[in-house]
């Protein structure tokens, strides 16, 4: 230390003596101590600031997950899942055989019944809308294999949406009244042999004009007698108010 900071150091400590005299306060241990208590605001100020990036981030994190939640109920809403819509539908077991989609499950896929591998159909699937042929493919799938030698008085017109899928109906030609009876046998006939895969979105009808057609199934629960009166009651009914 030289001369000079001597002399500041000696002319510090009389100002020091002086300040002690007149105010009773010492001025390098009051330093000191105003030095410990910066350090230990500045401390405190570094924690808080910590939590409050971890509350921001905490918060940061539970609004996301909120967000992904909420994403994945609008999802689930506005996008239909195939399987489970048509199992609860139609009260089957189903199994997916082929499936062309996109990312968000949009597409055709192939399905085939548990209980019947030999029926298969085909759904499109995009977002919340679905077109599926299970009815209609099931329907050809009795009218194949039912053995009755009246059933080639049973006309079929096929075609297709979307080219993917089918639209089957079938209809029985009538001229009058008097053969009602025993087209709607025929096709009661057809419909029992399906058992509990018919259904009454099955087209199966019988047909008067171009533009007249008579359904007489319209329950699951069909009833012979039943069917034949309601049908002759509706052709009665088209031919007196045509």
């Amino acid at each position: 230390m030289d001369k000079k900071d001597l002399e500041e150091l000696k002319e510090w400590k009389e100002k020091n003596l002086n300040y002690i005299e007149t105010y009773g306060v010492d001025i390098y241990k009051n330093g000191n101590k105003k030095k410990k208590t910066e350090k230990v605001i500045n401390a405190i100020n570094k924690i808080v600031k910590v939590i409050l990036i971890i509350f921001c981030i905490l918060i940061i994190i539970a609004l996301g997950v909120l967000l992904v939640y909420r994403w994945n109920i609008i999802y689930d809403s506005v996008h239909i899942n195939a399987k489970e819509t048509l199992e609860g539908m139609y009260k089957i077991k189903l199994v997916e055989v082929s499936k062309n989609i996109d990312s968000h499950q949009n597409g055709s896929y192939i399905f085939e019944l548990k209980d019947n591998s030999e029926i298969k159909f085909n759904v499109l699937v995009e977002w919340a809308s679905m077109n599926e042929d299970y009815a209609d493919n099931c329907q050809k799938y009795y009218f194949e294999h039912w053995e009755n030698n009246n059933k080639n008085n049973i006309q079929t017109n096929i075609a297709y949406y979307e080219d993917i899928i089918l639209k089957y109906q079938q209809y029985i030609q009538i001229k009058d009244e008097t053969e009602i009876e025993d087209a709607v046998k025929l096709l009661y006939d057809l419909a029992e042999f399906a058992g509990d895969k018919f259904s009454p979105d099955w087209e199966l009808y019988l047909k008067v004009d171009e533009n007249t057609r008579i359904y007489p199934f319209a329950y699951y629960n069909i009833n012979l007698e039943k069917s034949i009166n309601t049908a002759k009651s509706e052709y009665e009914n088209l031919t007196k108010n045509p």
